[in-house]
């Protein structure tokens, strides 16, 4: 299973991880988890559909620690979701009290909440990773996806460090 990301935002993952073997905190799963896996002491992912859930977990490798967190509520629209929509999954990164998230990688549901709920999960020297990062010049991906502009809320106490693609690279502000 290969990650939903272009070559390059593979490429930049890889160099990422490669240069410090760490713990990985995912919010959604897939070709990522498994693919990214190999670059980590542990991985942690939370996936909140249980037919994709299921699919990931028969492949998933030993140090992949998975977690299904369905939705508290229907989801209204076919966007990421609202806090409303999504407060177990996430907030279930608060279940790891005392722990420290060398990387968190977001690419599923309600992501500005998740950064948010990282915050006090991750050092100065963790990386928070956004995938579907809107660009600044990008009015086709405004008018398909405007909620995502609301990713950018997460300036308030990131630190944008570079973007590959659509995937973006922050740190603690």
């Amino acid at each position: 299973m290969k990650p939903y990301l272009s070559q390059s935002e593979i490429n930049a993952m890889e160099d990422l991880l490669s240069s410090k073997k760490g713990d990985l905190f995912e919010w959604g799963s897939g070709g990522s988890t498994i693919h990214f896996a190999k670059f980590c002491n542990n991985l942690y992912s939370v996936e909140h559909k249980d037919s994709w859930y299921n699919s990931v977990n028969s492949i998933k490798p030993n140090n992949v620690k998975y977690f299904l967190v369905p939705s508290d509520k229907p989801q209204a629209k076919k966007d990421d979701g609202t806090i409303e929509e999504f407060h177990t999954y996430v907030n279930f990164i608060k279940k790891f009290k005392n722990k420290t998230f060398d990387y968190v990688f977001i690419d599923g549901r309600a992501r500005p909440y998740c950064a948010n709920a990282c915050l006090d999960f991750i050092s100065d020297e963790s990386f928070v990773i956004i995938h579907d990062w809107p660009k600044e010049d990008d009015e086709v991906q405004h008018k398909i996806d405007p909620h995502r502009i609301a990713y950018k809320s997460v300036l308030d106490y990131l630190t944008l460090i570079k973007v590959v693609d659509k995937l973006a690279f922050l740190k603690k502000s």
